[in-house]
């Protein structure tokens, strides 16, 4: 199931960059854009309300400041001081250290983490009843105190002559973020254990990496442009988003009608009474990574997307329903029966490499090398353990039972094993899953098996348990891909990653905090996380302990059928050399991401196809420059969407980009 890697650079500019050192300057570098866009992209949402720069894996907001640098930045340096040219090593720690950062923002995980711990005292009422459900259980050391309306004051607003109660958040930030870091450093030992395994033996395609690895590779004169500028199939591509971004902005100012591309422009496609609609619209950024994922892949994407949709209009047509289910959620459990597999057998597939991660970690075989890694095999198998068990012992303290956190752990990492694995084989730039690991485990035991104190606990969770992004391991992953250009100095890396996920956590409280109680207050950020998103975490606490949910019937069985049918897909992949399906297709059959995304997959798959039949590689690696083009010009319309909404209409901004 493994697809080789037919781009990025070539052989000699590898060696060329894999001469390069980690230096002082392109650290500071990395951790100043760190900063930056630790402020900048929740500056853009919560007050600017312009578009959104947070939701991807390899967000925007990360691509924009980042492009800057490669393009106007080192091309002025190429022309009045080429020695002070930052080198492509240096670009990719630069990139490294931002994609980290990036996770942490916004949506990212500060918008949850904030509204989770500042939520249940300020929006508790008589009619809600949340302090005589549950309020007994919630640990004081992980929530905000508004006893003196410290978090009426974060939502509203800073009364005239007030100071902001930063000793109020003291307390739940310190543990959460030593939880935080350990989860981060858990996820990291896991992916050092694993790199070996997914890029030298399986050789997943990480298509996200080979577009960074074509973006920072140096021309050989003085240019001005990076190589993967200098094509007139390039400016082409440039040229279709400035124009798009650069019309639709007019009609800000004076009826002129707009292209509809892009958030909010959509068509909703209904194929029959009982089906769900189909979303047709397509999003520029997510096409500009999706042509660089492999065409099998692709087309299991929109093909398993398809018939997810037509199952559940099945199931409603033949009235295959049961009290407290639906088609949806039995769709959905299936989906999450399949993810489970698709790890298990990973893991199943790594079995001889993790023997030799064991025999080196315990055993201290000289045979086996981790030289290449972020930290030896060692440090990453105690790593895990340790991580683990404070992280056990962190919600044990926090009222969860002994049995049910571990299931949750597990279940936790399965779930992060997976993204980060589907995002490795599909460079799917933006990726959720339908359903949270909390969610699902308590479905699966039955609310009414599981203590009040637990299920409490369980809504705090909400803070991680539902964020794919950060603690996914993506962004590390990608980083141990294009980090082996660094050689000599990976080991220095993880360190400086470390700092940066850190820097980004308290450069990020700091900031959320600050803008809820100094601007517009965070009730008005008008982000789901501080306005209704937060609430339904507390009432989903409420409605488990007072109304007891389970898996019903049809969802069980439907869990089971998605276990079965991906293992199937799994063997005729590999009993089939060419099978054209792929399983990963059927772990992301549905979700926010891919409901929004078919269209457009489908759309690069097309053009993919075409590609290929027609010119083979050759032709595809001539047409990558264009969606290259696209993705520098997308960015450059976002930086004019940005610019007219900070200068014409700050507070009441354009949405242009999104799910």
């Amino acid at each position: 199931m493994s697809h080789s890697n037919l781009d990025g650079p070539s052989s000699g500019e590898r060696n060329k960059i894999r001469t390069q050192r980690v230096t002082l300057r392109s650290i500071l570098i990395g951790l100043l854009l760190a900063v930056f866009i630790s402020v900048w992209i929740p500056y853009n949402i919560w007050i600017l309300k312009s578009s959104a720069m947070d939701f991807e894996h390899l967000s925007v907001g990360v691509m924009i400041p980042f492009l800057f640098i490669v393009i106007v930045v080192n091309g002025c340096l190429r022309r009045v001081s080429p020695a002070a040219v930052l080198t492509a090593s240096e670009l990719i720690v630069i990139i490294s250290i931002a994609m980290i950062a990036s996770t942490v923002p916004s949506a990212g995980l500060m918008g949850y983490f904030i509204a989770v711990i500042s939520t249940p005292y300020y929006f508790a009422s008589p009619e809600n009843q949340w302090a005589e459900v549950f309020f007994q259980y919630l640990p004081s050391w992980l929530v905000a105190d508004n006893s003196k309306h410290q978090m009426q004051w974060f939502y509203e607003g800073l009364p005239w002559r007030a100071s902001i109660p930063w000793r109020t958040w003291f307390t739940p930030l310190f543990w959460w973020g030593s939880f935080f870091m350990v989860l981060f450093f858990v996820g990291s030992c896991i992916m050092v254990i694993l790199r070996r395994q997914w890029i030298v033996h399986e050789k997943l395609a990480f298509p996200l990496s080979q577009v960074i690895l074509q973006i920072v590779e140096q021309p050989t004169d003085r240019s001005f442009l990076p190589p993967f500028m200098q094509s007139r199939l390039f400016w082409v591509g440039f040229g279709i988003p400035v124009c798009i971004i650069g019309w639709n902005a007019i009609n800000y100012f004076t009826p002129v009608g707009i292209i509809p591309v892009g958030p909010p422009n959509n068509t909703l496609l209904t194929i029959g009474y009982y089906f769900p609609t189909i979303n047709i619209k397509i999003n520029l950024y997510i096409l500009c990574f999706a042509f660089f994922s492999p065409v099998d892949i692709l087309f299991s994407i929109w093909l398993f997307h398809l018939l997810a949709i037509l199952e559940t209009g099945g199931m409603n047509a033949i009235g295959l329903v049961e009290t407290g289910a639906s088609p949806v959620a039995a769709v959905t459990s299936q989906e999450i029966g399949g993810l489970i597999i698709f790890v298990f057998w990973s893991i199943w597939m790594a079995r001889s490499h993790l023997r030799d991660v064991w025999r080196k970690a315990i055993l201290g075989s000289t045979e086996v090398d981790d030289s290449n890694e972020f930290f030896s095999y060692r440090a990453a198998v105690f790593g895990v353990v340790f991580g683990v068990t404070y992280m056990a012992c962190w919600l044990y303290a926090a009222g969860m039972d002994a049995g049910i956190l571990i299931l949750f752990l597990m279940l936790l990492f399965i779930f992060y094993i997976g993204v980060a694995r589907i995002v490795a084989e599909t460079g799917l730039v933006a990726l959720d899953l339908p359903l949270n690991s909390h969610e699902f485990l308590v479905r699966a035991i039955g609310s009414s098996r599981i203590s009040p104190s637990s299920l409490t606990t369980f809504g705090l969770t909400n803070t991680f348990a539902r964020n794919w992004k950060t603690f996914t391991m993506v962004a590390v992953s990608h980083i141990t891909k294009i980090g082996d250009q660094v050689w000599t100095d990976k080991r220095k890396m993880f360190g400086i990653i470390c700092l940066s996920f850190a820097l980004a956590l308290v450069v990020g409280a700091v900031y959320t905090i600050y803008t809820g109680y100094a601007t517009v207050g965070a009730y008005h950020f008008g982000q789901f996380a501080f306005t209704t998103g937060n609430i339904a975490f507390f009432e989903n606490i409420k409605i488990w302990i007072n109304n007891p949910k389970y898996l019903s019937t049809l969802e069980a069985v439907w869990f089971g059928l998605g276990g079965v049918v991906m293992s199937i897909l799994i063997s005729l992949k590999y009993w089939f050399p060419g099978w054209p399906i792929h399983p990963v297709g059927f772990t992301i059959a549905r979700g926010v991401a891919i409901d929004g995304a078919f269209f457009t997959i489908f759309l690069v798959w097309m053009i993919k196809a075409i590609v290929l039949r027609v010119g083979g590689i050759s032709m595809y690696k001539q047409t990558q420059p264009f969606f290259l083009g696209m993705l520098v010009g997308f960015a450059t319309g976002m930086v004019l969407n940005y610019t007219v909404d900070m200068i014409w209409f700050p507070g009441q901004g354009h949405r242009i980009h999104g799910w």
